[in-house]
């Protein structure tokens, strides 16, 4: 697999991710989605992920990038790695509203019991 080529691909797709969540709620206003806040998933808590999402894997991909934390060649192994943290961060969301859920509590309920 040609990894610099993978790079690019992740990085283009999530740099149109961040620009077009960006311009989503730059476009809506929170009062229009207010009815739609005890819903688990919505269009707002959608394109919420989508930029979270793209945001770590623009993160990832600079540390990768600037800091080469790898070495000048990283092995197949060491990028299978990386995109396993990359891929990380959606897994921890959804266990983080899955066991909400499980305990009875709505996804957006943020105060401490």
């Amino acid at each position: 697999m040609n990894w610099e080529q993978l790079n690019a691909i992740t990085g283009l797709v999530s740099a149109v991710c961040a620009v077009l969540s960006l311009a989503y709620f730059n476009k809506t206003k929170s009062s229009d989605e207010s009815l739609q806040d005890t819903s688990i998933l919505s269009a707002r808590k959608l394109i919420a992920f989508l930029l979270g999402w793209s945001g770590w894997c623009l993160a990832c991909l600079c540390i990768l990038w600037l800091f080469q934390p790898f070495g000048r060649l990283p092995t197949s192994y060491e990028y299978k790695q990386f995109y396993a943290v990359i891929i990380a961060f959606p897994a921890f969301v959804f266990l983080r509203i899955g066991t909400s859920l499980m305990e009875g509590k709505s996804p957006n309920d943020t105060r401490n019991s």
